[in-house]
């Protein structure tokens, strides 16, 4: 069975994914739901989901800037050797 779902999305991003399922030979409505679909079953398969939550960061901010902090350890690491 299927479920209708409305969205309201901004116009830029209407034209890009028109102008991906152009080029892909699909329509707007394919592409969003091969997209869903895809996003959904990353996380479903996740090698890393047993892992999350079993660390306590120390902070609340690990989530948006991990990048950063791991960034600075390789640097801080570099420079101790």
């Amino acid at each position: 069975m299927s479920k209708i779902v409305s969205l309201t999305i901004p116009d830029n991003l209407y034209e890009t994914i028109t102008q991906i399922a152009k080029n892909k030979g699909q329509t707007s409505e394919s592409l969003i739901m091969e997209c869903v679909e895809n996003s959904f079953a990353s996380l479903e398969n996740d090698p890393l989901e047993p892992f999350i939550g079993i660390i306590d960061s120390q902070g609340s901010d690990w989530s948006e800037k991990h990048d950063q902090y791991l960034g600075q350890a390789l640097l801080d690491n570099n420079n101790n050797q």
